[in-house]
């Protein structure tokens, strides 16, 4: 399942970790493998640092209704 991280900034990353994962990852100051998209469209992936603080929320596919 996919999870999308937003941060506080407005950006947007995607990655292939649970919820749980994720905030376990953040948590423990682990890099997250992510990726995202420019604004033309083109997929950029790279392993991301996300202070806790910075973390606005998290949502899944299946909180999406």
């Amino acid at each position: 399942m996919i999870t999308c991280l937003k941060l506080k900034s407005g950006a947007t990353f995607y990655t292939n970790l649970t919820i749980s994962e994720a905030r376990t990852a953040i948590t423990n100051e682990i890099e997250i493998s992510v990726w995202w998209f420019a604004a033309w469209g083109q997929r950029f992936s790279e392993k991301l640092y996300i202070a806790d603080g910075e973390l606005a929320y998290m949502i899944t596919e299946s909180d999406d209704g």
